[in-house]
């Protein structure tokens, strides 16, 4: 009997383990598929499990061909190009470690997540000696940082950022930044390790 039910507890665990997990990837450099270069996100569209808030009918957010390399070498010439124009990022009032607003009003990503995670994206400074960055916020608090290489504009910078999850409800994350930011990867994993 304690055997059988240490088993149906065991299977429980499990399954609500793998309910709590999330994982997601979001290839912008390779996957025409699911990001087909020259669409122009003008509203709210979800791909995946993504929301692309765009929000703007001048400029809007798209996929944009551009040279760039992963450190390892292979090239990745499509790129999702990130602005600040609207995002409530100010150049002028917000300092580059760390913006005022933490829920952006336009040209940003998003995603729900429900446990503990690890952000990790491969991005691109718009040129060289940039002070880009990408803020992550839970639309309460800043997160954490990306920064890309500011001394090369075409190789990627693999950057990640763990968030700590601290309710029994959804969250949403946001990324967008200070200034144009090109990603060709973006990835959302379960972080099962201790904190």
């Amino acid at each position: 009997m304690k055997k059988n039910l240490f088993l149906l507890f065991g299977m429980l665990l499990l399954s609500i383990m793998t309910i709590s997990a999330q994982n997601y990837v979001w290839n912008f450099g390779q996957d025409r598929i699911l990001f087909p270069k020259g669409v122009q996100y003008i509203n709210d569209t979800i791909v995946a499990g993504l929301t692309i808030s765009s929000k703007a009918e001048t400029n809007p957010m798209q996929i944009v061909q551009k040279y760039g390399r992963e450190k390892s070498g292979v090239p990745s010439t499509y790129q999702y190009c990130l602005s600040p124009n609207g995002s409530g990022y100010n150049k002028s009032k917000d300092s580059d470690e760390a913006p005022r607003k933490m829920i952006p009003d336009k040209r940003y990503l998003s995603f729900k997540v429900n446990s503990n995670c690890i952000i990790k994206a491969h991005i691109l400074a718009p040129y060289k000696g940039s002070s880009a960055r990408l803020f992550i916020t839970d639309g309460k608090k800043l997160i954490g940082t990306m920064i890309p290489n500011s001394e090369s504009n075409d190789v990627f910078t693999e950057c990640s950022v763990n968030y700590s999850h601290s309710n029994n409800n959804e969250s949403t994350l946001y990324i967008y930044g200070n200034n144009t930011v090109r990603i060709c990867y973006l990835e959302v994993k379960s972080d099962t390790s201790d904190k």
